[in-house]
């Protein structure tokens, strides 16, 4: 039986290669002809050459030293890496679901029901789900609404990032974001999505503005990190004359700094109210902005009165008995005594 070496291995047959007078013979088999597969060797796994997996770095493989940080063992991944691997996920979203959860296969035919096609629905915890989509309009559908309802079930939508923290909610936002005042030759698809590189990550157009229907205004949708300040002006050259234009952001989530919080605060929080206090906030509110002569101040003043005339019962009972009095000394009339002699 003839002896390999570490180039057979790799694909190149070793000098003792036996006569070619012999068709089973190892240097045929070295060559492909042979049924039994060749494994590549282990750094080959993550190689671009395999069948595009997207856990694949650039002509390199990942193996590096283990380092230390903060004297603990450390591994590190550099910023292009860890974009090489998270394209699998780059359709990706996290629906999440405070009070109460159905079970995946619920998930999965509800959507199905709604006309979404090709994704998949894994369980990260026990109030987030993973739904990685295939189409871009699918991704986009569902991103642009924040909320969907299944059923009896709230679901809050986000988008999926590197950063991802289960305990912590994604600033990364779908926003209509319009721009007046935009040159017409400007209306080109191409050109606003590189206008909306300004704002973010581009998603898509308005169906006016994709037909031409408004030139006034240009309405695109972004994903913008509400975390961060709003750009509301920005120049384009357009030849060689600048233009400042000016960008108006739609139904921006209020975004709060401290507990991280979206539209809403966490108990934590210093910003947090309960909701008794929110309550009394608010009748105080609706008490100080009803406006003079409204249905509340005569109420009062009757009720005022009321109380005035009924506070005194005993002037109330002289008056009446004084008032029978007088009726009564003007209704009967005088008689004269039988036994007096008359003048």
């Amino acid at each position: 039986m003839p002896a390999t070496s570490s180039g057979g291995a790799s694909g190149h047959p070793p000098s003792s290669t036996p006569s070619s007078s012999h068709p089973n013979s190892s240097s045929q088999s070295l060559h492909g002809k042979s049924s039994a597969p060749r494994l590549p060797p282990p750094w080959k796994i993550f190689s671009p050459t395999t069948s595009g997996s997207p856990f694949s770095s650039k002509n390199r493989p990942l193996q590096r030293s283990v380092d230390k940080y903060k004297g603990l063992p450390c591994i590190s991944f550099s910023k292009e890496e860890i974009e090489n691997l998270a394209t699998k996920f780059s359709k990706a979203l996290v629906g999440t679901l405070f009070f109460n959860r159905p079970s995946v296969d619920f998930i999965r035919t509800t959507l199905e029901r709604m006309g979404f096609i090709g994704f998949s629905v894994t369980l990260i915890d026990s109030t987030h789900i993973l739904l990685n989509f295939s189409s871009d309009d699918d991704f986009h559908c569902c991103f642009k609404r924040r909320e969907w309802s299944l059923g009896a079930y709230k679901m809050l939508i986000s988008k999926l990032t590197p950063n991802f923290d289960p305990n912590v909610e994604s600033p990364i936002m779908p926003i209509w974001i319009s721009i007046k005042n935009l040159p017409i030759h400007f209306h080109a698809k191409e050109s606003l999505m590189q206008i909306a590189r300004i704002f973010g990550n581009p998603i898509k157009l308005d169906s006016t503005t994709e037909n031409f229907g408004r030139p006034s205004i240009a309405r695109i949708c972004v994903e913008v990190d509400i975390s961060q300040p709003q750009t509301n002006k920005f120049f384009i050259l357009n030849g060689e004359q600048p233009m400042l234009l000016k960008a108006f952001y739609e139904e921006v989530p209020l975004f709060c700094p401290d507990c991280k919080g979206i539209s809403r605060h966490k108990e934590s929080c210093k910003h947090f109210k309960h909701a008794d206090s929110q309550t009394k906030t608010q009748a105080r509110f609706l008490d100080r902005n009803i406006p003079k002569g409204s249905g509340k101040d005569p109420v009062k003043k009757q009720y005022q009165q009321k109380t005035d005339k009924s506070s005194d019962p005993g002037t109330s009972l002289s008056q009446t008995s004084q008032t029978l009095q007088d009726k009564n000394h003007h209704s009967l009339p005088t008689t004269t005594n039988p036994l007096q002699d008359p003048q």
